[in-house]
């Protein structure tokens, strides 16, 4: 091989290797674009499942401050619905709420898409009343920031 073929070589190779690693940076990020749109869709989008398990969270307020003040008054838990001075567990059904029902101090949210949420009661200090979260099939980190260790009703 003589001089020329030499450098006509090295071009063509160093040519093909700088195509190759376009090709690869351009698939990286469509890769990870791709990636973050299945996880925004997941999460973000009108009737996921952490939008509905938002939907239950904010529904159930009314559910944990009176459960809240059930534990305050009588240092015990509600044994349902009724004990905590709430409606009938089917009063509280619209679009994706079927029932928000108490049960020894637990709120059990059954959803319209068949899933559940369960509110657990944490007393804290004072009668602040910590409530964790307990949704079966969902990971933690799919659950809505305010469930993952909800804020304390008084």
């Amino acid at each position: 091989m003589d001089i020329e073929e030499r450098r006509l070589h090295r071009r063509t190779r160093r040519d093909a290797l700088r195509r190759n690693s376009w090709l690869l940076g351009t698939l990286l990020v469509a890769g990870i674009a791709a990636y973050g749109l299945i996880i925004a869709r997941d999460t973000d989008a009108p009737g996921s499942r952490a939008e509905l398990l938002g939907t239950a969270l904010e529904r159930s307020a009314d559910a944990r401050v009176a459960v809240a003040g059930f534990i305050n008054r009588t240092r015990g838990y509600p044994s349902d619905n009724a004990a905590a001075g709430l409606p009938e567990p089917g009063a509280f059904a619209d679009e994706d709420i079927v029932t928000i029902t108490v049960d020894e101090g637990l709120i059990v949210i059954r959803l319209t898409s068949g899933q559940s949420l369960t509110l657990i009661p944490d007393v804290v200090e004072k009668g602040a009343i910590r409530w964790a979260c307990d949704a079966p099939g969902v990971l933690p980190r799919d659950l809505p920031s305010d469930c993952r260790m909800a804020g304390s009703a008084e």
